[in-house]
């Protein structure tokens, strides 16, 4: 684990400067040293201790879930120490958690998480060593960068259709009501407009309006379902389904 750490970006600036979306995650199965997994909140974790002082990563709320879903109850992430490695507080696990990748100055490709294929130089021991996968790379649904950018390249195109929209410096962004870091709960309004373009002709274009109400707002999300329902009653129309 000190290696894969030494080899991470978290670890940048020290000698063998890392640049690998990774950490690695040393285990106490018994839970009696580091900082236990049932009991982790976000912040800071500590993850190896260098000759630059303690490095590790800041975990987000989801990061906080994802790891105590995927890791062994009762256990504890150690920092790793090379001064105290088989002695005291020794791990008997480890875990390899893959981070976000980093952002370019004008990045507009959604995705942000890496999928990870651990192994050896020479391979595992497949009778010695028992890995697992746990989970896999998921962006979610209705995160704030997803709708950003969606917002930014549809109805925010021709919101501001009369002025740039490209710029190497600085890079232009217009106003705009998704706010970052929520993820939201979605509904989408699909309907078509019918215009009579001559005396024999109608034509019809299917339209889609999108409703966002950020995730933990439950009673508005309610009042709108329900007051959206009965229009759609009233009116013999399809019902609707929200997208968590």
């Amino acid at each position: 684990m000190w290696e894969v750490n030494r080899n991470s970006f978290i670890t940048t600036g020290l000698t063998g400067e890392g640049n690998e979306p990774v950490v690695g995650l040393a285990l106490d199965l018994t839970g009696l040293a580091g900082n236990a997994v049932g009991t982790l909140v976000p912040g800071f974790l500590p993850l190896v201790n260098t000759n630059a002082g303690v490095r590790g990563i800041i975990l987000d709320a989801d990061e906080v879930a994802n790891l105590q879903a995927a890791l062994p109850a009762g256990s504890s992430i150690i920092t790793v120490d090379l001064t105290t490695a088989g002695t005291a507080n020794s791990s008997q696990a480890f875990a390899i958690l893959a981070l976000d990748r980093k952002l370019a100055y004008a990045d507009e490709i959604v995705p942000v998480k890496w999928d990870i294929d651990l192994g050896l130089r020479y391979g595992f021991d497949q009778n010695q060593v028992y890995s697992k996968q746990t989970a896999w790379p998921f962006e979610g649904n209705n995160t704030y960068r997803a709708l950003e950018q969606w917002f930014q390249r549809t109805h925010n195109q021709r919101q501001y259709n009369g002025v740039s929209h490209e710029e190497g410096f600085p890079v232009i962004t217009y106003p705009s009501d998704i706010e970052e870091g929520q993820n939201y709960t979605s509904f989408s309004i699909r309907h078509v407009n019918s215009a009579q373009v001559d005396t024999g002709s109608v034509v019809q274009s299917p339209q889609l309006a999108v409703v966002l109400f950020p995730f933990a707002n439950n009673i508005a999300i309610t009042q709108f379902e329900t007051m959206l329902a009965e229009w759609l009653t009233s009116n013999n129309l399809t019902s609707i389904q929200s997208s968590l």
